[in-house]
């Protein structure tokens, strides 16, 4: 008997700044979702060769370069195969009326141009269609649609499903927009997953409405150490930002935290 093959990484930062991606492989399919800075590539590319090289589907969520930025080498790379991606941007004019810097746009157009001239795949999925590729499932429940004019709520919120695991992807969308997603199913157990990607790296995103009716068992951090704890160099819970709210949201409903400061986290079939 063949012996199953279960590791779904969630990368670690490469750089002090704040990122997202994951790559999971189950048995003889790769799935990559997003895969953070242009610092953050070699790790990526480190994790794509170690298991195999072939991308048979990249997931991106929205169009901010901590989720980009590593994908533009990784689609230039001619030693990786990626089979199809997914993505659904705003129009060109809406991101760079809403980015605040010439070179976050820049990287925006990095990513087409690298998609336009390796000829990938493009997928634009259909909402609320459920589609398999090998044992994996998949659904989104939001597409690239933009809110509250802003790049962050443009991000596609999904669920992964695997034989071992279901994950709900929710990018960087905010508390507003969690909350307007999230009444749409409030009689449903639809968005119901074992794991959450927490919103905008866990803090000044989603909300208890939303990881209430989620009902994970374990919350994934996508964010360095002193933006976890809140630490701009005074002291824990010194700074401005909001990951401390998230924290007891997450007591509140018994969600186990899984961090990746320094080094990626691998979850295999049973170390958890």
């Amino acid at each position: 008997m063949n012996k199953t093959i279960d590791k779904l990484y969630c990368l670690a930062p490469s750089s002090y700044c704040q990122m997202m991606g994951y790559v999971y492989l189950f048995n003889d399919k790769l799935i990559v979702i997003d895969g953070g800075t242009k610092e953050d590539y070699p790790e990526l590319l480190k994790i794509v060769k170690d298991n195999g090289g072939i991308i048979d589907l990249l997931i991106v969520t929205h169009c901010h370069h901590d989720h980009i930025g590593a994908l533009i080498n990784l689609i230039n790379n001619k030693e990786i195969v990626i089979k199809e991606i997914i993505y659904d941007f705003p129009e060109l004019d809406i991101i760079k009326s809403i980015l605040t810097t010439d070179w976050e746009y820049d990287v925006v157009l990095d990513f087409l141009k690298a998609v336009k001239d390796t000829k990938l795949k493009v997928i634009i999925p259909d909402l609320n269609k459920e589609y398999a590729l090998g044992v994996f499932k998949y659904k989104f429940y939001k597409l690239g649609d933009i809110h509250n004019n802003d790049i962050n709520d443009s991000s596609m919120i999904f669920k992964l499903s695997s034989p071992s695991k279901s994950i709900m992807f929710l990018g960087d969308i905010s508390p507003t927009f969690s909350d307007e997603f999230a009444s749409l199913y409030k009689d449903s157990h639809e968005l119901e997953a074992e794991y959450v990607q927490l919103a905008h790296h866990g803090q000044a995103g989603g909300s208890f409405l939303l990881y209430s009716l989620i009902k994970p068992k374990y919350a994934f951090w996508n964010a360095p150490k002193w933006l976890y704890d809140n630490d701009l160099g005074q002291g824990e819970e010194t700074g401005p930002f909001k990951g401390k709210i998230t924290k007891e949201w997450l007591a509140k409903l018994g969600v186990k935290s899984l961090l990746a400061f320094d080094k990626s986290l691998l979850i295999c079939q049973k170390n958890i």
